[in-house]
């Protein structure tokens, strides 16, 4: 929602009435929900282009294989408050959360909240009605556009489809 709202912003400040969106691992989600509230906003599609890279769009095989750690996972996030500082534990910032949202279906479906990717992909479709192109380039699975480090992690660790390979988006 604080893409959109700077997209639009920035529209109104130059007098421009469309956009090209280049988004980087969760950039490329927030890129397609802006562009999904940009047309809901103006009636019209405002973003030509959308442009991920290396974007969790079938579910981040690393928040599944951290949240499978179970106890484990708070000294993973401990590590990160290590690297980026206690940014991590602020108000409002909880990495369990944000965690559950990047796994394809939903973690813990007791919880009473619904996450993941999978709901992510219906609630903010790849559609032409919001965005006139997509592209999705270094991904999770296989291919020829691969991201290089979860391929090493696929061959030597971990399988990198996360829930399993995604067909529905």
């Amino acid at each position: 929602t604080q893409l959109a709202d700077t997209i639009q912003s920035y529209l109104a400040s130059v007098g421009s009435n469309y956009v090209n969106i280049v988004g980087h691992s969760q950039g490329g989600m927030d890129a397609r929900k802006a562009a999904k509230l940009l047309r809901e906003r103006k009636g019209f599609t405002v973003v030509k282009n959308v442009v991920s890279v290396s974007s969790p769009h079938r579910g981040s095989p690393v928040a599944k294989y951290i949240l499978d750690l179970g106890p484990g996972v708070s000294s993973v996030i401990a590590a990160l408050a290590t690297y980026y500082g206690n940014i991590v534990y602020a108000s409002g910032n909880d990495a369990f959360a944000a965690a559950k949202q990047l796994v394809y279906n939903d973690y813990s479906s007791t919880d009473g909240i619904s996450t993941g990717a999978k709901l992510f992909n219906t609630n903010n479709p790849v559609a032409t009605t919001y965005a006139g192109n997509y592209a999705s380039v270094f991904t999770a699975q296989q291919g020829v556009d691969v991201n290089p480090a979860l391929y090493l992690l696929s061959n030597l660790f971990y399988n990198i489809d996360g829930d399993g390979y995604c067909v529905d988006d």
